[in-house]
């Protein structure tokens, strides 16, 4: 019917074109959904697009034509896939409705003008392709964001759960080790002499060639302008390599050490040399070794409140870096144990504090022959062992040892080891096993006492 009437004629002669046919259908359309949409507003109290009882609103008018290949307008239509669907049918039967005669002026420039902004004001804007395709690009973004958020998240707690199960583990092995320990018994030889140690020890063409060597006790001005390197620089017992890393520890070394070597050359009679073994405790053997002409004494173990036991004399006392600035009144000489630069430092910084003190260090050749006793044992020789060289190359012979014997249960007689330190323990920083054979060794050939 609409394409019959094209070439018709009006009342007013003027003919009829598919534009003309199209603006007026159109701007009818407009009119019926806005009095439609009116009267829901007005009735039915719908205050936005769609509601719950009728659905959306009239949707924007569209046209579309049939069996035609004229494009369709642009400007006014959304593309079918976009079109709202409705969740109810409306019936429109109930509705009185009176439209308007269209008039010419619908098709006036200002009549078409004015529908499209009524329409600009009641429709959404359309969204253009781009648009579309960045929301949807948005919105795949975000939900993939989410996923791996939520991927994130369930594997950190399977994280947690496995570091929580691995160290409830640690705990319940822990606890089962301390309950074995407690009910093992400590064992008094962990450690094992190696069968090349066991060849050497008990010999006394080795005992008689230690005892020959000829080195400096401690540190002189003498050492130190021979220069050179050190015989075991670099090894953990000394770990100075040469006497040019000797005066680089500090720069007034040379201030504070003596001319000679005034305990080497010196001669010290009859000697004690004291451990700090627990088997010293209810012996009371103070008497006894106050009555050398020589007492040597190790670190901080104390005098005081244990007289019965083990004296009150000091002659020597030979320390280590832990017990370096320890001083009883009875202690003549104090001999420093410096294996690093550090703590040869630490010695300089404290002789020029105390310098009415006899304080020196040892030399660090003489640390090397100590480890000559023990045939090279990956470890450091204890200050023991230094005490009773020391003694075997400057009093009379036998040296008498009190001390000197491992005691599982007080392995010192003035403090005792936190329970946590184990027999295993003991022995991982000094080589015990191999001094242990050399006071054995001593004594077989006459040249200490072991007394306890």
């Amino acid at each position: 019917m609409l394409f019959a009437e094209l070439d018709t004629k009006d009342s007013r002669g003027s003919t009829f074109s598919l534009r003309t046919m199209a603006d007026r259908a159109r701007a009818s359309h407009r009119r019926i959904a806005k009095f439609v949409r009116r009267d829901l507003f007005s009735r039915h109290r719908i205050e936005s697009g769609c509601s719950k009882d009728f659905g959306c609103i009239l949707p924007r008018p569209q046209l579309y034509f049939s069996n035609t290949d004229f494009p369709k307008p642009e400007d006014h239509n959304l593309a079918p896939a976009v079109v709202p669907k409705f969740n109810t049918r409306i019936d429109l039967s109930g509705f009185e409705t009176t439209l308007p005669e269209a008039d010419d002026d619908d098709n006036t420039e200002e009549g078409r003008e004015g529908g499209e902004e009524e329409e600009e004001v009641a429709t959404p804007p359309k969204e253009s392709v781009q648009e579309r395709r960045m929301r949807e690009r948005r919105e795949r973004r975000e939900r993939e964001r989410q996923e791996r958020e939520a991927l994130r998240e369930e594997r950190r707690r399977e994280r947690e759960a496995v570091r929580a199960a691995v160290r409830e583990r640690e705990d319940a092995e822990e606890r089962a080790g301390e309950v074995k320990a407690k009910e093992a018994k400590p064992k008094a030889e962990p450690y094992k002499l190696s069968k090349r140690v066991q060849g050497e020890l008990h010999n006394r063409a080795r005992i008689e060639g230690l005892l020959e060597t000829k080195v400096d006790v401690v540190m002189n001005q003498v050492n130190l302008e021979m220069r050179g390197g050190i015989s075991c620089g670099g090894k953990p017992v000394m770990e100075l390599k040469d006497v040019d890393a000797v005066l680089a520890a500090h720069p007034q070394l040379a201030e504070v050490i003596p001319e000679q070597d005034e305990i080497g050359s010196a001669k010290f009679g009859k000697c004690a040399v004291v451990g700090n073994s627990g088997n010293l405790l209810g012996k009371a053997h103070g008497e006894e070794i106050d009555g050398h002409d020589t007492v040597i004494r190790f670190n901080g173990a104390p005098t005081a409140k244990f007289e019965k036991d083990v004296g009150t004399k000091t002659t020597i006392r030979i320390q280590n870096v832990d017990n370096l600035g320890f001083k009883e009144a009875a202690d003549r000489y104090l001999i420093f144990t410096a294996r690093t630069r550090r703590d040869l430092a630490k010695f300089v910084n404290h002789r020029k504090r105390y310098r009415k003190r006899k304080q020196f260090t040892f030399n660090p050749e003489f640390w090397c022959h100590i480890w000559d006793w023990v045939s090279h044992r990956k470890l450091k020789p204890s200050t023991g062992l230094a005490g009773i060289v020391l003694a075997l190359r400057t009093c009379d012979h036998p040296i008498n040892l009190y001390g000197f014997s491992h005691n599982n249960t007080n392995f010192h007689y003035f403090n005792k080891l936190a329970e946590k330190v184990t027999t295993q323990d003991v022995y991982r920083y000094h080589p015990l096993l191999e001094e242990a054979e050399i006071y054995k060794e001593l004594e077989a050939e006459s040249l200490a006492n072991l007394v306890s």
